[in-house]
């Protein structure tokens, strides 16, 4: 990308990949809990994404952003009513 003349970059974070609905599914912790070892592999990968960006940043003329969406979308999982959201059972 670079080489074709890109010079800003955006990267998107893993989401806490242990509260999706289909990782509770398939391990069957239920609906009311997430899997701790696939959230601990999401942060591994953003913090080192965090790493590689900040080196990349000291390259000239070239500027990175980081977009965290695990603490967005982990806090509204475990306390979604100061999200304005509701669990509904199913």
């Amino acid at each position: 990308m670079i080489m074709l003349g890109g010079r800003r970059f955006v990267f998107v974070g893993l989401p806490p990949m242990g509260c999706l609905p289909i990782a509770r599914t398939l391990v069957g912790t239920g609906s009311d809990r997430c899997v701790e070892t696939l959230n601990q592999l999401a942060t591994s990968f953003n913090s080192k994404l965090v790493q590689l960006l900040s080196f990349i940043n000291y390259q000239r003329q070239i500027r990175t952003s980081y977009i965290d969406t695990y603490t967005a979308i982990h806090d509204a999982t475990v306390d979604p009513k100061t999200f304005g959201m509701h669990h509904f059972p199913f």
